[in-house]
């Protein structure tokens, strides 16, 4: 089947669907709509199906891998588009995605699944500031985080960083360490290493 053709059977199948809509974010992602499907690349075998998921009339919306197989320009393209889909017509989108930077500023709430185990969630601005890092020489590090939630600790050399939950605690820090925040990737990969 060709996209066009596809496009065109879609409202057969799914009440609302938006077909004008969905040529126009075709020609957005410049998706050949006279290829057929089965000879499209990974890449445009994706943008397919978000172009056929963004022109859907459904309160709920669910992302697996969205972006699987798409260059750089097309990711921001999806995620700008994505975000004036939800301005024009609020609904609710799920995304599972191990590029969770990509995705960080995107997000209200997230939740965290580490072998079927929620470890974490929460809105993204508490995720944001639940977690810091705490950097130097390695000996004041861990001296630093003696009794504290830590989550793991870097150490290359004689420097580390320590990843920990919490807020940094001000009479423990010197002026030979550096704190900064944890971001939502960083969290993630520490928390299921950790499997805690």
């Amino acid at each position: 089947m060709h996209v066009d053709d596809l496009i065109e059977q879609m409202g057969r199948f799914h009440e609302g669907f938006d077909a004008k809509r969905a040529k126009r974010l075709a020609k957005a992602f410049d998706l050949d709509v006279k290829a057929k499907t089965g000879a499209l690349s990974t890449g445009y075998r994706t943008i397919c199906q978000l172009v056929l998921a963004l022109s859907l009339d459904a309160d709920y919306l669910l992302l697996d891998e969205p972006v699987l197989g798409l260059d750089a320009a097309h990711r921001e393209l999806f995620y700008q588009l994505l975000m004036e889909d939800y301005l024009e017509r609020p609904r609710t989108v799920v995304i599972a995605t191990h590029l969770i930077e990509e995705v960080a500023n995107l997000v209200e709430r997230v939740t965290i699944i580490d072998e079927g185990r929620v470890l974490m969630q929460a809105s993204a601005d508490e995720l944001r500031s639940s977690g810091y890092s705490v950097s130097g020489r390695a000996a004041d590090v861990r001296a630093y985080c003696e009794g504290l939630d830590v989550l793991d600790v870097d150490e290359l050399g004689g420097v580390a960083v320590a990843y920990l939950l919490g807020t940094p605690d001000a009479e423990r820090l010197n002026d030979r360490l550096d704190t900064a925040p944890v971001n939502l990737q960083k969290l993630f990969v520490k928390l299921t290493e950790k499997g805690e």
